[in-house]
């Protein structure tokens, strides 16, 4: 798990929060003033030396939404509540761009490629299993007793961009791992039945033909200008972002293109050399060895769970020549064997 203090949340988050204080008829204390107790600048950011402007970091992203949830009425989820203070536009360059994707598949990569600006908390990948499209969401941090929070909050979120499709959309579910706080998530447009908690992973699934529906609000001006932003800002946030994310983004493309992940070839597409790489995350307490085992053990499990692939094969795509050994490896990270994981 990565420090959540690490972690940096665009700003503008906050307007999330003074949106909600309204339609809950809050007015003391002023929206202001209770970022101010946080340490934090409506316009700036957090005031901590080490976070650049316009974000703020981890625990502060984590006491806004403590604040919110605790005026929040019990009779529905939290995260329903939140939400619908939440549009789209809440992303920033990153949420418009989306919506102006020439269609789903476009919108998915966008969200792919700049999701960890707005949500670092959460690592995405898309899978396409049986003519359906998995966009898995992993977990990367630690909220404590919001973890089902955020994960509603960011689930909810991505769903939201359907809506900018042409007809007909299709449902999609909804696949959570932990089991309702309460009164369970509703979620506009999507039948209580396409909503599910106590599964394996957190992930949204809908059809793969949804993929190249166009999207009503496309824009191709529009697109180049907040790719620009959008890029301007991964510039800012390099020095902020863990190396253990970029190690790990680089393994998993190559593990969704089928290809061998190999420390000087990573260490070449950093631009340094294979001993600095190893000692940069040496300093981050982790290991190549152990992200791309861990990597590509996590492939192994949605491959188990959505494929009816024999396990000799999916321990061969994992980059095992043996079995025995990929089935220890596996049970060291699940306390499962492959065949029990299935």
């Amino acid at each position: 798990m990565i420090p959540l203090r690490t972690l940096m949340f665009p700003i503008q988050y906050q307007e999330v929060g003074e949106a909600f204080m309204r339609a809950k008829g809050l007015t003391t204390p002023s929206a202001a003033e209770w970022l101010a107790t946080l340490g934090i600048d409506p316009t700036r950011g957090s005031d901590a030396p080490d976070v650049p402007p316009g974000f703020v970091h981890g625990e502060h992203f984590a006491a806004l939404l403590r604040i919110l949830s605790q005026h929040c009425s019990d009779d529905r989820a939290h995260s329903e509540q939140i939400l619908e203070c939440f549009p789209v536009s809440a992303h920033g360059p990153l949420g418009l761009l989306a919506i102006v994707a020439t269609n789903m598949r476009e919108c998915i990569d966008y969200a792919i490629q700049f999701g960890p600006l707005v949500m670092p908390a959460f690592g995405l990948r898309m899978e396409i299993i049986d003519h359906q499209v998995h966009l898995i969401f992993e977990r990367r941090t630690d909220f404590g007793p919001l973890n089902s929070l955020i994960t509603e909050i960011t689930l909810g979120c991505y769903g939201q961009f359907k809506n900018y499709a042409d007809t007909p959309r299709p449902d999609g579910d909804y696949y959570f791992r932990h089991q309702p706080d309460g009164v369970p998530m509703y979620i506009p447009g999507t039948p209580p039945r396409c909503i599910h908690y106590g599964c394996r992973e957190d992930k949204l699934v809908f059809p793969e033909e949804f993929l190249d529906r166009p999207l009503i609000m496309t824009s191709k001006g529009s697109r180049n200008a907040l790719e620009s932003v959008l890029k301007e800002q991964v510039a800012v946030l390099a020095p902020q972002q863990p190396f253990t994310h970029k190690v790990r983004q680089l393994i998993q493309s190559d593990v969704h293109a089928g290809l061998p992940s190999e420390l000087a070839s990573v260490a070449t597409r950093l631009e340094m050399s294979s001993r600095t790489l190893s000692r940069r995350l040496q300093e981050e307490h982790s290991t190549f060895a152990q992200l791309n085992a861990q990597i590509r053990i996590e492939h192994a499990k949605a491959q188990l769970l959505h494929t009816n692939k024999p396990v000799s094969q999916i321990a061969l795509e994992a980059g095992f020549n043996e079995v025995g050994s990929f089935s220890r490896a596996f049970k060291r990270v699940y306390d499962k064997t492959p065949s029990e994981m299935r």
